[in-house]
C-alpha cells in the first residue's frame, strides 16, 4: 500500500478470540477468506488452537495478531496457562475469570514466563505475527491500577510489534473511566510512545445490549454511525464473531451477539458506506509502512 497519510481514514476489522473454539475459527477463517477482516488475534492457550493455527498457515497472507490472555471468562468452557504460574490461575487450575482477580494475585516474573510462552508456542506453530493485544484487557490495570503494560511495552519493542492501544481516547471512554484512570492511560500512552511503539490512533468501542434477533438490524445501524464517525487516522474496530452452532450456544449465554458480529460486515449497506465514506481497510501489518 502507498504511504499512510494523516489525512485519511483507514480502519483495521479485527477478529478476535482466534481459537477459542470451533464455530469461532470456523467464523473467523470464512471472514479472512472473504477479506471481510484484515486481521485476527489468536489465543495460544485455548483448546481450538491447533485448529487455528492449521487455519493461519492455511491461509499465509492472512494477518495474525497474539491475543495475550490471562482470564478464562466461562465457568463450564476453561483454559489456563502454558507456563506452570500459580499465581495466575484460581482453585481450580485455571485463569480467574475476571481481570480483578488476576490484578490482585498474579506475581510479575510469572506474567512474564506467561507472555513469553504464548508468543513461543505462537512462533513453534509456524505462525507469523504482526501485532499483539490482549484479552480483556487483564493487562492494563483497569481494575485496580496495576497495569503489565509497561513490561508488554519493552516485550513489543524487542519483537518490534504494534500493541493495541489508542494514541487518542474517544469520549466515550473519557467519560467512562474515573480521571486518574484516564491520566494513568495517558501515561501508558505516553510510554509506548518512548518507546518507539507502533500504537493506532484510535480504538473504536461499542456497548451494546443487544440480545435477539430482533435487534440485528439495530446494531446494524450503530455499525454504520461508528464508521461515519471514524476520524482521520489509524483505527481499529474488533469484533468477535462466532457461526451459531450448539457449541457456542453452550459456552456463551450471550452468543447470538458473536454471530450478529459474523454477519454483519457483509451487509451489503454496511460496505457501502466503508466504500462511500472513503475509508481504506488495512492490517496491522500495513503499520510498519508508515
Amino acid at each position: 500500500m502507498d504511504k499512510i497519510s494523516s489525512n485519511k481514514r483507514y480502519l483495521i476489522i479485527n477478529a478476535d478470540d482466534f481459537g477459542m473454539c470451533h464455530s469461532v475459527n470456523q467464523a473467523i477463517k470464512k471472514l479472512l477468506e472473504d477479506k471481510v477482516i484484515t486481521s485476527a488475534s489468536i489465543m495460544p492457550v485455548c483448546p481450538w488452537f491447533e485448529e487455528a493455527a492449521m487455519y493461519a498457515r492455511q491461509l499465509c497472507e492472512a494477518d495474525i495478531g497474539i491475543h495475550l490472555t490471562f482470564t478464562s471468562e466461562w465457568y463450564y468452557y476453561k483454559w489456563g496457562p502454558i507456563s506452570n504460574g500459580k499465581s495466575l490461575t484460581e482453585e481450580r487450575g485455571y485463569f480467574p475469570e475476571d481481570c480483578y482477580y488476576f490484578e490482585e494475585n498474579a506475581r510479575n516474573e510469572e506474567v512474564i514466563t506467561e507472555i513469553w510462552a504464548q508468543i513461543n508456542k505462537v512462533k513453534a506453530a509456524g505462525i507469523r505475527f504482526s501485532n499483539i493485544d490482549n484479552h480483556m484487557g487483564s493487562l492494563y490495570g483497569l481494575m485496580t491500577g496495576r497495569s503489565f503494560l509497561p513490561v508488554v511495552f519493552e516485550i513489543c519493542r524487542e519483537l518490534g510489534m504494534p500493541f493495541r492501544f489508542p494514541k487518542s481516547f474517544s469520549e466515550h471512554r473519557r467519560k467512562s473511566v474515573p480521571k486518574l484512570q484516564l491520566e494513568e492511560f495517558e501515561k501508558l500512552r505516553d510510554l509506548s510512545l518512548a518507546k518507539d511503539i507502533l500504537l493506532i490512533d484510535y480504538l473504536v468501542e461499542y456497548p451494546y445490549q443487544l440480545k435477539s434477533e430482533e435487534n440485528y438490524k439495530a446494531y446494524v445501524d450503530m455499525i454504520i454511525a461508528l464508521l461515519r464517525d471514524l476520524s482521520p487516522g489509524i483505527s481499529e474496530l474488533y469484533i468477535h464473531p462466532s457461526l451459531d452452532s450448539k457449541e457456542i450456544r453452550a459456552i456463551n449465554p450471550t452468543w447470538e451477539k458473536r454471530v450478529m458480529e459474523f454477519r454483519v460486515f457483509y451487509e451489503d449497506r454496511v460496505q457501502r458506506v466503508i466504500e462511500k465514506e472513503g475509508i481504506e481497510l488495512i492490517s496491522w501489518g500495513d503499520l510498519k509502512l508508515k
